[in-house]
């Protein structure tokens, strides 16, 4: 069994709750079954890309228009690629990407109101992700998550 997540669910998402906590459940619920049938010859693997390319969109990835700089993106059948070598092997868990997996292990090193102050600035400085460029988006949330950290 093969489920798709996002490294979204190992991160903080400011502006993208709904979506970072569904893929973090995801990823939790398919590394629980990997534990609970791993005895059975069942292979139950989760794979968490980050950007991916979707189709013929050039830079911006496909249908949305995500500036970002080349090598943050993933391309999609590299992706699939190592999804299946992932359960294939058995592995619970499929990180594509040096750059992703460098992204999801440093932020299990930072202390956490570091990766979340960092992804607000990022967030805020990015329309592609967000920011404070697109009409309607709310600041980011700098001043309470200080003082509720």
């Amino acid at each position: 069994m093969l489920n798709v997540s996002s490294i979204a669910g190992f991160l903080p998402h400011p502006q993208g709750a709904t979506y970072a906590v569904t893929k973090a459940s995801l990823t939790l619920m398919t590394e629980t079954v990997h534990c609970e049938t791993r005895t059975s010859g069942v292979h139950v693997t989760v794979v968490c890309p980050g950007f991916v390319r979707r189709g013929e969109g050039g830079a911006d990835g496909g249908t949305h228009s995500f500036r970002l700089p080349e090598f943050a993106w993933l391309d999609r059948d590299e992706v699939a690629r190592k999804a299946i070598e992932a359960v294939q092997a058995g592995k619970p868990v499929c990180i594509p990407g040096r750059h992703c997996r460098a992204g999801v292990a440093l932020s299990r090193l930072l202390p956490r109101e570091l990766s979340r102050r960092g992804f607000e600035r990022l967030r805020a400085r990015s329309p592609a992700l967000g920011g404070c460029c697109w009409p309607g988006t709310p600041p980011t949330c700098t001043a309470r998550s200080a003082a509720t950290a």
